[in-house]
């Protein structure tokens, strides 16, 4: 009787605080949390202080990582027999990218449970997504592999990413000039610096047979890289075309 209970009614040993989180889980993902302070320990991002040094989410972060590599690779593989690996390797680099991940976690609501120094803003940075993934770790520690892929195909996948608009979406521009340079079996690499008198903005430069075809800035060496990448291809592009 008290499992019955159970699956539809918050444990009372739960604090406010804790049963807001139960009923989350139960709401957005179907399950009941067993080990609770695994969960608490996913929304703690490493900024976030206490008293007791509590651990922050750094290891589930990593843990789900994989999970959820391993999941969308083994959905897409069965999902999609026709595609090829480059494609599916494409399509799965658009679902687990940062922007992606930070679209789906404002989606669900998680940033709410976020424990972090309240200094600095989330919302503009990738602290959402990476606590999706740890969040995906607990619940893997928690429910076992199966579960979890159930998880990430019904809910992460089908509730929330448009697979098809995703098909056709490529930011990832430093990704495809490396799969262009394969193909040309061209050298290819990225000289990217702090710019001199300034502390937050990246510069970064795109040597193709150490010869520079791109140049692109950010507020990190990912962002500025991926601006390098961009006009790399532009220019590439343009020169393939004919005159």
């Amino acid at each position: 009787m008290f499992l019955i209970l159970n699956r539809f009614f918050r444990p009372p040993w739960l604090d406010s605080k804790e049963g807001d989180l139960y009923d989350f889980f139960k709401k957005k993902f179907g399950i009941r949390i067993g080990t609770i302070e695994l969960y608490k320990e996913a929304f703690r991002h490493k900024s976030f202080s206490s008293p007791t040094n509590l651990g922050n989410n750094e290891r589930l972060e990593f843990l789900g990582d994989a999970i959820l590599s391993s999941c969308v690779s083994v959905i897409l593989y069965t999902k999609y027999p026709e595609k090829t690996e480059g494609e599916l390797t494409k399509l799965r680099s658009r679902i687990v990218n940062r922007k992606h991940l930070n679209q789906i976690a404002k989606e669900l609501g998680l940033i709410k449970f976020i424990k972090h120094d309240e200094r600095f803003n989330i919302g503009q940075t990738s602290v959402a997504g990476n606590t999706l993934e740890a969040v995906l770790g607990a619940i893997y520690l928690d429910h076992g592999y199966e579960k979890t892929e159930t998880i990430i195909q019904e809910v992460i996948l089908h509730n929330y990413s448009d697979l098809k608009k995703l098909e056709k979406t490529d930011e990832n521009f430093k990704s495809i000039l490396l799969e262009w340079s394969q193909s040309k079996g061209v050298s290819l690499s990225f000289d990217t610096k702090l710019k001199e008198n300034s502390k937050k903005l990246f510069s970064s430069r795109v040597m193709i047979d150490n010869g520079e075809q791109g140049f692109g800035e950010g507020r990190s060496k990912k962002e500025a890289e991926q601006n390098a990448a961009k006009e790399a291809l532009s220019l590439i592009n343009k020169e393939a075309k004919p005159s």
